[in-house]
């Protein structure tokens, strides 16, 4: 395995990922895809995404409708800055 130099640095600042095995869903699947699409379209609005004020970025990331559990209903759709802010409370 080829270990780049900023590696090192990378994993002193999150940590070592650990890819754990799906089941495929094609929702999640789905999902990733449309932020990929996502991230394109805002690299080409921006010219590239160093250019994106990384607080736009974010929000425009987290504040785009997620899908929990498995109903149907627009009441099953939120975001993820609500959902954080959720269990952030429920922590407390």
């Amino acid at each position: 395995m080829i270990v780049h130099e900023g590696q090192h640095a990378l994993d002193k600042l999150i940590g070592e990922l650990i890819f754990l095995p799906t089941d495929n869903d094609r929702s999640t699947t789905g999902f990733q895809n449309q932020r990929l699409f996502e991230l394109d379209l805002w690299r080409h609005n921006f010219v590239n995404l160093e250019n994106m004020p990384i607080k736009d970025l974010t929000n425009r990331m987290n504040g785009g409708p997620i899908h929990i559990g498995k109903d149907r209903r627009m009441s099953a759709y939120t975001n993820s800055i609500l959902e954080i802010k959720k269990t952030l409370i429920g922590l407390i």
